[in-house]
């Protein structure tokens, strides 16, 4: 990163998992600022980033996207973990809408076909 260039939070971004319970996730997330993914919701729990976020995602049967909220006036940063993302809404500053890569997608397909 060049010095002297203030940092921003890009509108579409794309962040690798990372680690949960030492088990590494290799997916990717794509992620939106400033949305929210419409109902769907399996599970939530405390996620300090969209990158947490995306591994707790990644690492969860049945979750395809996620919402993640940096602050709330009752919890901490959450994750709002989704089973489908057919709508994203616009939204505040503090969330950010996740979708999980297309092949971790497929394999969720597959396993409702099989």
């Amino acid at each position: 990163m060049k010095t002297g260039c203030p940092t921003k939070t890009p509108t579409d971004a794309t962040v690798t998992g990372g680690e949960i319970g030492g088990k590494p996730t290799p997916q990717t997330c794509a992620l939106t600022a400033a949305k929210d993914c419409d109902g769907h919701d399996i599970a939530s729990a405390p996620a300090n980033t969209p990158g947490e976020c995306c591994a707790l995602c990644t690492n969860r049967t049945g979750c395809a996207a996620f919402s993640h909220k940096a602050q709330d006036k009752w919890t901490g940063p959450m994750c709002y973990m989704k089973s489908a993302c057919p709508t994203q809404l616009d939204a505040d500053s503090t969330l950010t809408a996740g979708i999980v890569n297309s092949t971790a997608a497929a394999k969720l397909v597959e396993s409702w076909l099989y």
